[in-house]
């Protein structure tokens, strides 16, 4: 099964209400680290479930990943995917949680060619090398050309060349039609399609 994992950091907020309001059909789970918000998580959590047609899940602490549903750990946790398709809130390792390289390395590892990344607005560097973990096994990585802040798109994109550039309105379509792709590939009955 697909998975799609988003990092985003300054602007997230309303880039994920604006991206998931769109989406018209959501096939596969998603998992975001959204940054700069660790202590008013709960409440983002909430704020997001009011605003867009998606479930949104608060993880704290792990449980199966399911299509249609968007994971987000709880304040000061970071994000990772383990085997057995299982998404974990677990205690942070860097000064910025949840770590978007962190989730970005763990998924790779466990899905290998079965993750899209999708990078939104932020600051900073963390990411990167996440990126170039799923780009290595073989994933996909989309970087949003049009972020508010666009230092962290722009910094991955510099590092990954490979890394695909769509505005906001393109990444809505590239989800559904990864979710479409999905579907007729026979991912859920666990054939290779």
């Amino acid at each position: 099964m697909k998975v799609l994992i988003i990092g985003v950091s300054a602007g997230g907020p309303s880039t994920l209400k604006e991206l998931f309001r769109k989406v018209k059909r959501l096939e596969v789970p998603v998992v975001v680290a959204q940054h700069n918000i660790s202590e008013h998580m709960e409440g983002f959590v909430q704020w997001l479930k009011s605003e867009i047609p998606w479930e949104v899940v608060l993880l704290d602490g792990e449980m199966k990943l399911e299509e249609g549903k968007i994971y987000i750990p709880s304040g000061g946790k970071d994000v990772i995917l383990r085997h057995g398709m299982r998404v974990a809130a677990v205690p942070s390792k860097s000064i910025v949680a949840p770590s978007i390289d962190r989730l970005f390395s763990s998924a790779s590892k466990v899905l290998r060619e079965n993750v899209v990344a999708m990078v939104l607005g932020g600051l900073g560097r963390d990411g990167i090398s996440g990126a170039k973990d799923v780009l290595r096994m073989g994933g996909v990585v989309i970087i949003q050309k049009d972020a508010q802040f666009s230092y962290l798109p722009n910094a991955i994109g510099a590092e990954l060349p490979r890394a695909m550039k769509r505005n906001l309105n393109e990444m809505v379509l590239y989800i559904e039609s990864l979710m479409n792709r999905v579907w007729r590939s026979g991912y859920e009955k666990g054939s290779r399609g």
